[in-house]
């Protein structure tokens, strides 16, 4: 019988928060203001910004701001999502700190204000326009690269398969071993032919002139610092976190749905059943944990038997962990007689 690691299962949790705190990264400001203010902690003094990019918002707009996710489009995979989600977030601070610096703020202010680096400041001041992640423009060369005709033939054809186009080059020839590699080449093709790129999105003159200025700036904590927040025992918050993810469920509806819903699988975990499961995926699949409660879809049986069972794989776990720390210890330093004879040892 496989019984799903539950550790596992509630960091994959933590994984689907840090993705919709993501999402609705705008929201993360606003409630870290919020709690600030309720907790009257000295805020220091510095120019105001809209709250409608992600900024903080005005003690007016707190009670009425409306949070929606970045829009993609639902055709892009999940790694792109995430990375234009990111590049959504980093765009939303540049922009504050370009309002920062011609509101007459010098590098060293802005950079305590914002919480970063004085050269990072410099380095998007010095830009002129927003600065987009660079990417790798040479790469080695790929076993994929001699059958570029042909994956632009099926493509041409209309064939949709990753694993039917994997079969055809191998018949051509083709030695690679992951599918993975053809589908992403694929995808690329996909992407770049009937959906050309419309602009980068990066604004480069102009940037924050009309705006107002903000009242104050806290420090924000990431979507991963929020996201193990949201997972946190109410008892084990401090009074700060408790303020702030009060916070955040307020002003987002969403962050504060996925909280509840995150509470309830871990109390299934711990003394559910199988028909509290059946109930709580279809309550996940219609909100911003729809692509784990996909992920436990695909692997429910073992999810399963991790909730209505006491066994547990800690066992196994407990010796991958030893294997791997032997293996690490001696890496480069003896051969695999002794590695062998060190593993067998103990057992």
């Amino acid at each position: 019988m496989q019984v799903a690691d539950r550790f596992h299962l509630v960091h994959n949790l933590v994984d689907a928060l840090d993705r919709a705190c993501t999402r609705y990264h705008a929201a993360l400001k606003t409630a870290a203001q919020a709690a600030a203010q309720a907790a009257a902690v000295p805020l220091a003094a510095a120019p105001d910004a809209a709250a409608g990019d992600g900024s903080l918002a005005s003690d007016t707009q707190l009670e009425s701001a409306v949070y929606t996710p970045i829009d993609v489009p639902i055709d892009v995979s999940a790694y792109e999502r995430q990375r234009q989600e990111r590049r959504a977030r980093r765009l939303a601070r540049y922009e504050e700190v370009v309002v920062l610096n011609r509101a007459g703020h010098n590098r060293k202010q802005i950079a305590r204000m914002m919480h970063l680096h004085r050269s990072t400041v410099g380095a998007w001041l010095a830009a002129g326009c927003f600065p987009e992640r660079a990417r790798p423009t040479v790469r080695a060369p790929r076993l994929l690269d001699a059958f570029t005709k042909e994956i632009e033939a099926y493509y041409d054809a209309g064939g949709d398969s990753a694993t039917e186009l994997t079969d055809q080059l191998r018949e051509r020839g083709y030695r690679g071993g992951a599918r993975v590699t053809v589908w992403r080449a694929f995808r690329a093709l996909r992407a770049a032919r009937p959906r050309a790129a419309s602009g980068n999105g990066a604004m480069c003159d102009g940037v924050g002139i009309d705006r107002p200025p903000r009242a104050a700036t806290v420090r924000v904590p990431s979507s991963r610092a929020s996201a193990w927040l949201l997972r946190k025992p109410e008892e084990k918050l401090t009074d700060e976190e408790r303020a702030y993810v009060t916070a955040l469920c307020h002003e987002c509806p969403e962050i504060e749905e996925a909280r509840t819903l995150g509470d309830r699988f871990v109390h299934l975990l711990q003394e559910g059943s199988a028909d509290d499961l059946e109930s709580w995926l279809v309550a996940a699949e219609a909100s911003d944990l729809h692509s784990f409660a996909a992920g436990i879809r695909r692997d429910c049986a073992a999810v399963l038997a991790a909730i209505t069972t006491t066994w547990s794989n800690g066992q196994v776990e407990g010796q991958v962990h030893r294997l791997k720390l032997v293996k690490r210890m001696m890496y480069g330093r003896a051969k695999f007689d002794l590695l062998r004879a060190r593993v067998l040892r103990a057992a």
